[in-house]
C-alpha cells in the first residue's frame, strides 16, 4: 500500500496462495506482488503443525474496499473460516464453522454478491464427503451471520465434494 498527496491508500493487485490441500502441507498462505513476483506477506492461517493446506479466496469483507484473504482448512481439522487483512492480521470477528465443530472434512470457500445487488455473502462447500453449499450473509464490522441458502448441487449419494469460485457473470431475465 502507498498514500498519494490526498492521503487516500492505494492497493495494487496481489497473489494469494495457500499451501495445496493434497499432500502434507502446512496452512502457509503467502501474498505476491503479481507482476514481479515478490513476497509481500505470509502467514499461517491456522496452526504450523497442522497438515491440510488451506483453501484462499480474496474480498472485501470490512467494507473498506481493500479486500481481506478467506482461508478454510483442509481435511482433518474442524472446518473453521478465518478472514485476514492482506498482513495476515486475523479479525476474528468474522470466525465461523459453516459445517459445525464435527465437521472435519475440508472446506472450500467464496465469496460475493450473491443474492442480491451490493449485498456481501460468504460461500462454503464441503471439500469430501457430501456436496453441501451454505450462504451465510457478511456484516462489515461485525462478522457472519446464520446461514441464509443451503444447497445440494449433486446427487445425495455423491460424495467428492465440491469445488467453489463467486463471479458476477451477468444479469438475466426469464430463460435468457
Amino acid at each position: 500500500a502507498s498514500a498519494t498527496d490526498s492521503d487516500t491508500p492505494t492497493f495494487s493487485p496481489a497473489l494469494i496462495l495457500g499451501t495445496d490441500l493434497g499432500c502434507d502441507s502446512t496452512p502457509l498462505v503467502r501474498v505476491l506482488d503479481p507482476v514481479t513476483g515478490a513476497l509481500l506477506t505470509q502467514f499461517f492461517a491456522y496452526e504450523p503443525t497442522f497438515r491440510g493446506g488451506a483453501h484462499v479466496f480474496g474480498y472485501d469483507v470490512t467494507g473498506d474496499g481493500i479486500d481481506e484473504i478467506i482461508t478454510a482448512p483442509g481435511p482433518n481439522r474442524p472446518g473453521e473460516v478465518r478472514v485476514f487483512t492482506q498482513t495476515g492480521v486475523e479479525l476474528p470477528q468474522y470466525r465461523t464453522m459453516p459445517f459445525g465443530a464435527g465437521y472435519t472434512n475440508g472446506v472450500e470457500v467464496a465469496a460475493g454478491s450473491l443474492t442480491a445487488v451490493g449485498s456481501r455473502e460468504l460461500v462454503a462447500g464441503q471439500q469430501r464427503g457430501a456436496s453441501l453449499v451454505r450462504v451465510f450473509p457478511i456484516t462489515p464490522g461485525s462478522g457472519i451471520g446464520a446461514a441464509i441458502r443451503q444447497f445440494q448441487p449433486f446427487a445425495p449419494s455423491f460424495t467428492g465434494g465440491v469445488t467453489l469460485a463467486a463471479s458476477d457473470i451477468g444479469t438475466f431475465s426469464g430463460r435468457t
